[in-house]
């Protein structure tokens, strides 16, 4: 497993949940196509005039068999050159 970034993002909802929502899809919109996971580290919700706010932070990881990340990417090119 690799480490790497970590991504805090806000969402904005009716709802904890609908708030939580949006604030996950965010983060994981910023994960790079290079890594194929995310574990979700920390999630807070506060309420804003009628509104609640949720702020979670994910890290993104790469889950594999292989000890190198560079060894991954040779392999996806030589499969892409193939």
């Amino acid at each position: 497993m690799w480490l790497e970034d970590v991504y805090a993002r806000f969402g904005v909802g009716r709802t904890a949940t609908s708030a939580i929502d949006k604030a996950i899809a965010r983060a994981l919109d910023r994960i790079k196509d290079r890594f194929n996971a995310a574990e979700l580290d920390s999630v807070s919700v506060s309420k804003f005039l009628g509104f609640r706010v949720a702020k979670i932070k994910l890290h993104s990881r790469q889950i594999q068999q292989q000890a190198s990340l560079s060894l991954v990417d040779e392999m996806t090119i030589r499969q892409l050159v193939a």
